[in-house]
């Protein structure tokens, strides 16, 4: 079930980095971040099962970053 996770992120990451977009940002955390409103509905709406997914996606996206930097100290 991760790999189908990490699969997906991936994904999301190329297609935001198609549109020019940080690769390593997702598409749900863009949208949150940039106030997409009508992109972040349709997210939300497409992946219902976790409340607040984009929201939750950027905050998953600033835990990693912070994570990495803690680990390059």
């Amino acid at each position: 079930m991760e790999q189908i996770k990490n699969i997906g992120t991936a994904l999301s990451q190329l297609l935001n980095a198609s549109i020019g977009g940080n690769p390593n940002m997702t598409l749900s955390a863009r949208a949150y971040c940039e106030d997409w409103k009508v992109t972040e509905r349709v997210i939300n709406t497409i992946f219902f099962m976790e409340e607040d997914h984009c929201h939750k996606s950027w905050l998953r996206d600033v835990d990693f970053c912070a994570t990495v930097k803690a680990k390059g100290k």
